[in-house]
């Protein structure tokens, strides 16, 4: 039996590859510290703005669904993709700066007392 050959399947996966990397580090850094995302949730009355140092899950402005939420999960693997763009200088500056601001909002987290009411 003949095998197929990959190699154009291979060649293909790298370009996109490549092309989403770039992509990625163009828009990631948009959804860390996107206090410039402001959510007017008419059904509840609310306005929700991003606090400095959360990561949202979409800063797409659709309602529904509305993903404006800080996911631990989800952060945690921006933030490596964010380790990566340091570390090959793509982001350097502003990605130390995102960093900061993640732990510090991340520190934060760890203060909350459920008990509190303000």
């Amino acid at each position: 039996m003949n095998k197929p050959d990959l190699e154009p399947l291979s060649v293909g996966l790298n370009d996109w590859l490549t092309r989403q990397y770039g992509r990625c580090a163009e828009l990631m850094p948009l959804a860390i510290s996107a206090t410039h995302v402001v959510r007017h949730r008419r059904n509840y009355g609310q306005t929700v703005r991003p606090a400095r140092g959360s990561i949202v899950a979409s800063t797409d402005g659709a309602e529904n669904p509305d993903y404006c939420f800080h996911w631990l999960r989800d952060s945690s693997i921006v933030i490596d993709g964010l380790r990566y763009l340091i570390e090959d200088g793509t982001l350097r500056d502003e990605g130390l700066r995102l960093f900061g601001e993640f732990v510090e909002f991340s520190q934060g987290l760890s203060r909350l007392d459920g008990r509190a009411t303000s």
